[in-house]
């Protein structure tokens, strides 16, 4: 091979290697400055929230408890937290802890509503695995959107769709669903 030929090789894989890491490096400086805003904006919203509860200079915190509307958790005989949407909507979810009403202390976050279950001997050939990530311990999920169930076994199961505190998965997904036996929230004051 002429050395000009391998010049011209060498030249063109360094620029090459050198705009796919530069390429890498910007997108992953966007997804940090995006997971920041989201970070901002939750925390202002809970400032904002806090806010309202004080009065007279008072700590939110110490305010809550002198409230007589306060909201807690409640849960139905399957263990799903069972307040209504009105009180929920909003709010940010935290994986249910292990031995408060069968807590495991994690929640699977899923792109749908629905536990991708086998349905069969086929079962095994699925690839709609819909499992976006698992949150443990006490990481806050996201703040809730809607609710919507799933049928199975006859029973409707209560799922959330929540908007993600942080972006999970290779394409950086910001919405997803957890079921409502999974869940539970930090009780606060109306």
């Amino acid at each position: 091979m002429e050395t000009k030929t391998k010049v011209i090789l060498i030249v063109t894989g360094a620029f090459t290697a050198v705009g796919v890491g530069l390429a890498i490096f910007l997108h992953r400086q966007k997804q940090r400055r995006e997971q920041e805003e989201l970070l901002e904006a939750a925390s202002r919203q809970t400032s904002v929230s806090g806010n309202s509860l004080t009065t007279s200079g008072s700590n939110a915190t110490n305010e809550s408890s002198e409230y007589s509307d306060e909201v807690s958790p409640t849960f139905n005989r399957e263990d799903e937290l069972s307040n209504p949407y009105s009180q929920l909507k909003g709010r940010t979810l935290y994986p249910k802890p292990k031995g408060v009403n069968n807590g495991l202390g994690y929640t699977n976050v899923r792109s749908s509503a629905r536990v991708n279950d086998s349905d069969g001997w086929w079962g095994w050939l699925d690839v709609s695995d819909n499992q976006l990530t698992t949150i443990s311990g006490e990481t806050p999920i996201g703040k809730i959107e809607g609710e919507t169930t799933e049928v199975v076994g006859g029973y409707g199961y209560r799922w959330f769709k929540v908007w993600l505190m942080h972006k999970v998965g290779f394409w950086g997904t910001t919405h997803g669903y957890v079921r409502a036996d999974t869940v539970t929230f930090k009780p606060y004051s109306r």
